[in-house]
Order: C-alpha cells, then sequence, then structure tokens
C-alpha cells in the first residue's frame, strides 16, 4: 500500500508518494493507493469493502481520476485515522485478522470500533 498526500501547490489532483513518517501531518488529505498496480481506494463503498479506481502513476505522484477517494489524515503517531467527507465518516475494518475477512467500510462515528478505525503507518523506503 502506498500512502500520497497532495500537492496544493499545483493543484487538489496531483498527489505525491509520502516517502518520510514527518511528512504526515493531522488535518492533510491524502490518497491510499496500490504499490505495485495502478489503483487506489475509491469513493464507492460496496457492502463490505471499498472499490478500486484506477489512477495515473508518474513516478512518485499520481494523477486522480473521479471516482478516488480522498482522506482527511486524523489522530497521532500510531493511531491514526482517515475521515472520507464524502462518506461523511471514518475508515473502519469491521472484523478481526483472524476472521478471514478483508473488509473495510466507513463509520460516521470516530470511537465506535475500539482501535479497528486506527491505523500505524510505516515507511519502508521500497517503492
Amino acid at each position: 500500500m502506498l500512502l500520497l498526500m497532495t500537492l496544493p501547490a499545483i493543484n487538489a489532483t496531483n498527489y505525491k508518494l509520502v516517502t518520510d513518517l514527518k511528512e504526515l501531518e493531522a488535518g492533510a488529505r491524502y490518497v491510499i493507493a496500490a504499490k505495485d498496480v495502478n489503483y487506489a481506494i475509491s469513493k464507492t463503498q460496496n457492502t463490505n469493502n471499498r472499490a478500486a479506481q484506477a489512477i495515473v502513476k508518474d513516478g512518485v505522484t499520481i494523477s486522480l481520476t473521479d471516482n478516488v477517494a480522498v482522506f482527511t489524515l486524523g489522530g497521532s503517531t500510531d493511531a491514526w485515522t482517515f475521515y472520507d467527507e464524502v462518506e461523511k465518516g471514518y475508515l473502519y475494518a469491521p472484523s478481526t485478522k483472524s476472521s478471514g475477512q478483508n473488509y473495510l467500510k466507513t463509520s460516521g462515528v470516530e470511537k465506535t470500533y475500539s482501535g479497528k478505525n486506527t491505523c500505524m503507518i510505516s515507511v519502508d523506503g521500497d517503492y
């Protein structure tokens, strides 16, 4: 997974790869994209997950297409949240890892899911 941040000096449709944790800023807007294919999380909320949307990659930047979800980063180190302004809610994983389900949903309440809506973000330098 890649996390990409907005480049406001260019425009709101171009995002660059986050390569250092110091680049994370609560309140800033980010896109979550796949590392090895040209897809990002979509605005479309399916029954149990978020759809994928095609993107255009150019090195460490991407250009968004119409249906790519943009999230506002909240929380703090080791307990980040992603708020979706379109769905008016926070991303969360309603299932447990041991259940084998790969669900990703949106909830309007930030703390409803007891740790299932926060995440740790790391940078491995391999992109």
